[in-house]
């Protein structure tokens, strides 16, 4: 064996390129990014309104500040699978606000990165094909 008796351990290309995208996506807001990197960074959603339902409650104190809009209308399902950052927004939305109480600073990039790649093993596995 090439890799050895530690390759049932290893994380998948798959998860390592989500770990990747994710943090790139958070590099680009806590660095001066170029104006051509910020303008691929979609608007931020605002919060729900908090509603009768246990749903609505559910989903207004789950909701952070730091949520993307869905992918804007009028852009092919295919090129949203395949770039940068609309192929990795259902997964940055679905992140935790602990994720988030630092702030974006560089300084704190190695502990998102730490909590991420926890969140995301923890995660089950979409199906191949499957958007995450």
């Amino acid at each position: 064996l090439i890799i050895g008796a530690e390759a049932d351990t290893l994380d998948s290309i798959e998860h390592r390129r989500r770990v990747g995208a994710l943090t790139y996506l958070y590099k680009l807001q806590s660095w001066d990014a170029p104006e051509k990197l910020r303008q691929m960074i979609p608007p931020k959603l605002e919060r729900p309104p908090r509603g009768r339902t246990r749903v609505s409650a559910r989903e207004h104190d789950s909701s952070h500040e730091n949520k993307f809009q869905p992918v804007p209308s009028g852009i092919g399902p295919d090129y949203i699978a395949r770039s940068f950052p609309f192929c990795i927004i259902k997964v940055w939305n679905r992140l935790p606000a602990n994720f988030f109480t630092d702030g974006f600073d560089i300084a704190h990039l190695q502990s998102f990165k730490c909590k991420l790649n926890n969140f995301l093993r923890s995660q089950p596995t979409p199906l191949r094909g499957e958007a995450a």
